[in-house]
């Protein structure tokens, strides 16, 4: 029987201690791992009706990894996933707006009161 052997690793990947890993990416196999999609899918129906009363039940779940997870064992092609940065940075800039939404939120009642207490004003330097 012929057995391929993969060159040996360079040395920057062996000293960051890296090594091979051999994924098998075909319509079978992706096939043979959708029992893991259809294990993940059973659990969350499962689980549905206690998160209900306490969503904390949730928090064993790693949301990334579970969409990692089915993007892979469905085939979706890795270049239209963003990188673990891309995700992180995007979420910082979705934070920093909903912070400025609620700053800005927070503003209208001071801003609508400052308006109130100007008219307040004209109206007792005009009597």
């Amino acid at each position: 029987m012929f057995h391929r052997i993969l060159p040996p690793m360079p040395p920057e990947l062996v000293e960051a201690g890296g090594d091979y890993e051999i994924v098998y990416d075909s319509p079978m196999s992706r096939m043979a791992r959708a029992e893991e999609l259809v294990g993940v899918q059973r659990t969350m129906e499962l689980l549905a009706p206690f998160a209900q009363i306490n969503p904390e039940v949730l928090d064993v779940f790693d949301p990334d990894a579970l969409a990692r997870l089915t993007a892979e064992v469905s085939g979706v092609p890795t270049p239209v996933l963003r990188s673990q940065d891309a995700v992180d940075k995007l979420r910082q800039q979705r934070a920093q707006q909903t912070q400025e939404a609620a700053m800005v939120q927070a503003a209208q009642p001071l801003a609508g009161a400052m308006k109130d207490a100007a008219q307040a004003n004209q109206l007792l330097q005009g009597a």
